[in-house]
C-alpha cells in the first residue's frame, strides 16, 4: 500500500513497505539489491525485516488504505483508512 526509502538509502540500500498479507497489515523493511549492470532491482526477499503487524488483523470489506513516511524526529509514522 505504500513504500518509502530510508533517509541513508545510499548507504544502507533500506526500503520500507507497508502491506498486507494473510489477513494481517504490517511494515517491513527490505534490502535493495541491483543487479550487475544496473539494468535492474528489486527487493530481496529475505532480507524482509518486519517491524509492526497490525493486533486486529483484517476483518473484511472495509477501506483499509494506509501509508508511511519518516517524520523529523527519524521514526516511522503510518496512517491508515478508516477500518
Amino acid at each position: 500500500m505504500s513504500m518509502i526509502l530510508d533517509p541513508s538509502f545510499n548507504a544502507n540500500k533500506y526500503f520500507y513497505v507497508y502491506y498486507s498479507t494473510q489477513g494481517t497489515f504490517r511494515i517491513s523493511r527490505f534490502t535493495h539489491v541491483e543487479s550487475s549492470g544496473g539494468q535492474s532491482s528489486f527487493g530481496a526477499l529475505n532480507s524482509e525485516l518486519v517491524l509492526w503487524k497490525d493486533p486486529d488483523g483484517y476483518y473484511g470489506p472495509f477501506h483499509y488504505g494506509g501509508d508511511i513516511d519518516f517524520g523529523p524526529d527519524g521514526k516511522i509514522y503510518l496512517t491508515i483508512g478508516d477500518k
